[in-house]
C-alpha cells in the first residue's frame, strides 16, 4: 500500500481522497483533521465520475459521528442532495440490514429483529420487562434504570471500557444480560 505521505504534502491531503482510482484507501487520522470534509470531497469527485450517491457508503461506529456527517453532507450538497444520498449510517446497522437482506445467501431462514434498549417503544420495554427478574437488584428494580444501566455498559464497550469494571449493579447485570441474549438470540 503507497504511503500517501510520500505523495501528497499536509496541504493537499484531500487530493488523495478525490483523485483515488480504485482499491483499499486507509485513512488514519485523529479528531480535527479533515476526514470528513475529505469524504465529502471524496463523495463529490465519485459523483463527478458518473457514480451514483446511492453506490457509495459510508459507515461509522457511532451513530453520533454517522448523524454529524449527515448534516455535513446536507450542508455541502444542499437538502435536496438527501433524495439520493449515499449510505450513511453506522456499521451495527449495516451489518444488520446486510443479515436481514442476505442472510439466506449464508442458511439464515428466519425473522431478524432489531431493538435498540435506548429507545422507549414496545420492542425494548418488552425485552426490559423480561429481562428485569432476571437482573433485580438494588439500584435496578425498573424498566428505566435497567435502560440506563444498559446504556452504560453499551458506552463502556464502545469506549473500550471493560465492563466488568464497571460499579455495582452494571457489573453484576453483564451474566445474566449476556446470558439473557444468548437464550433469545
Amino acid at each position: 500500500m503507497p504511503n500517501l505521505d510520500e505523495i501528497y504534502d499536509i496541504d493537499n491531503r484531500t487530493q488523495a481522497f478525490e483523485r483515488h482510482k480504485r482499491g483499499l484507501l486507509v485513512c488514519l487520522a485523529g479528531p480535527g483533521t479533515g476526514k470528513t470534509y475529505s469524504l465529502l470531497a471524496r463523495t463529490a469527485a465519485l459523483t463527478a465520475r458518473s457514480y451514483t450517491p446511492e453506490t457509495i457508503c459510508y459507515l461509522t461506529f457511532i451513530k453520533e459521528i454517522s448523524n454529524a456527517f449527515v448534516d455535513d453532507y446536507i450542508q455541502r450538497f444542499g437538502d435536496e442532495a438527501c433524495a439520493n444520498a449515499p449510505r450513511i449510517t453506522t456499521l451495527h446497522s449495516f451489518a444488520c440490514r446486510v443479515l436481514r437482506n442476505q442472510g439466506f445467501r449464508i442458511g439464515y431462514a428466519g425473522d431478524l429483529y432489531f431493538a435498540s434498549v435506548a429507545e422507549v417503544d414496545e420492542a425494548s420495554q418488552s425485552f426490559l420487562e423480561d429481562l428485569l427478574p432476571l437482573v433485580s437488584r438494588d439500584g435496578c428494580r425498573t424498566v428505566p434504570q435497567l435502560r440506563e444501566h444498559v446504556k452504560a455498559i453499551k458506552k463502556a464497550w464502545r469506549d473500550c471500557i471493560e465492563p466488568t469494571t464497571l460499579p455495582e449493579p452494571q457489573s453484576a447485570i453483564l451474566i445474566p444480560l449476556s446470558h439473557f441474549y444468548a437464550a433469545i438470540g
